[in-house]
């Protein structure tokens, strides 16, 4: 189960999401989850990205610079 943030519309083009609609993702996976329970599907995987923030400034691992890693 794939979900966006329920906060997307605010922070991308209003064009771009234009007649989409963002719901809570805890509600929206637990929803999903139990219709493929109910279909008998036994194991399940939510997957969501909501970006965030480095914990300190010491953080620096941009994941689009070349280096060790890369195409990892």
């Amino acid at each position: 189960i794939g979900v966006t943030l329920e906060g997307t519309p605010g922070i991308v083009s209003a064009e771009g999401v234009k007649g989409l609609t963002f719901k809570d993702e805890v509600e929206t996976i637990n929803k999903y989850a139990k219709e493929l329970q109910r279909q008998g599907v036994k194991s399940i995987v939510a997957l969501i990205h909501e970006g965030g923030f480095p914990a300190s400034s010491s953080y620096n691992y941009d994941c689009d610079s070349p280096g060790a890693g890369d195409g990892v």
